[in-house]
């Protein structure tokens, strides 16, 4: 079954970024193929990974709310302003995660890198944004690698927005490196980039202190939540060591595997958002269908999706 068509309509561009512009919060999802632990979180790897969202943060503009990278997966919430700053996004930290990591980090891989393209699922309430940023700082604890989400030792936002520590990465500009031969090397083309993590916008009048706090509140409840899991299923957290020492090219037994939700959202707001979707795709498919057959004319494309290649280039 195909992945559906990226869809972000305007009536769930529900709050407004610091600049005042309207944005939709979107919970996206990579997950590596096979469930490759190829994003082990050696100091490497999460290097990496950080200077490859910092530099994505800094070219495209883009709020960031959490942030957590396993293994074999990862998710990030974020508020974008159209599908397409979403898909710019999307297609620059999935490449070039793959470049870094599979190539200059840990794993050395060479192939194929991510499982399918990533997963963005809208969130429609204030009530669902909580749940989720908890569910994504719940990541490594429900897995009973850690006790706590601040004690990851990848990328993961949970000790930077309970205790004010730094999201850092680096970024190369291999385009410099590779141009220059030997003249240069890899540090002469390091550029330093900090994660800018913004608070959920439903909370945004919250003082640093309050949000601060909350999400001390928030740590706390999953820690206790990873405390009943380890007493019930007799399991152990990892040795920070071990996290790090795990073989990238391991391929877990079995992988957890769940329908992916159309929207987070009530019953209602998900009826609404499949019928406007149905809406959507159909005239969209109509649109598309006839400039494949009068290439040359110009056609009305429904708003809130991504134009044909052939419309992004005129």
């Amino acid at each position: 079954m195909s992945s559906p068509r990226r869809f972000i309509p305007d009536a769930l561009k529900l709050w407004t970024d610091p600049e005042g512009r309207p944005i939709a919060v979107i919970e996206v999802t990579w997950r590596t193929i096979c469930g490759l632990y190829l994003l082990a979180p050696t100091r490497r790897n999460t290097d990496l990974l950080l200077g490859v969202l910092g530099k994505a943060q800094d070219k495209y503009d883009f709020q960031i709310y959490a942030l957590a990278f396993l293994s074999n997966h990862g998710s990030m919430m974020l508020g974008v302003r159209s599908v397409e700053h979403l898909s710019e996004i999307l297609r620059f930290v999935g490449c070039n995660i793959p470049k870094e990591i599979g190539c200059h980090g840990t794993s050395r891989w060479k192939g194929k890198f991510w499982g399918r393209r990533a997963r963005a699922i809208l969130i429609r309430s204030e009530e669902r944004l909580l749940e989720r940023l908890t569910y994504i700082h719940a990541n490594s604890v429900k897995e009973i690698l850690v006790k706590s989400p601040t004690q990851w030792p990848g990328a993961h936002s949970a000790k930077s927005l309970c205790y004010g520590s730094k999201l850092v990465g680096t970024w190369y500009e291999r385009a410099k490196l590779w141009a220059s031969g030997k003249r240069l090397r890899e540090r002469d083309v390091a550029i330093t980039y900090e994660i800018r993590l913004a608070k959920l916008p439903h909370l945004a009048h919250l003082s640093d202190f309050e949000y601060q706090k909350l999400m001390e509140e928030i740590c706390a409840q999953i820690r206790k939540m990873g405390q009943e899991l380890r007493k019930k299923t007799g399991k152990k957290v990892w040795k920070i060591e071990a996290l790090r020492a795990v073989r990238p090219h391991f391929k877990p037994d079995s992988l957890k595997r769940s329908p992916a939700p159309p929207i987070h959202a009530d019953e209602e707001g998900r009826k609404w958002f499949l019928d406007a979707y149905a809406t959507f795709l159909e005239a969209y498919q109509l649109a598309n269908h006839a400039l494949k057959c009068a290439p040359g004319v110009a056609h009305c494309f429904p708003e809130g999706g991504i134009l044909p290649g052939a419309l992004m280039t005129t």
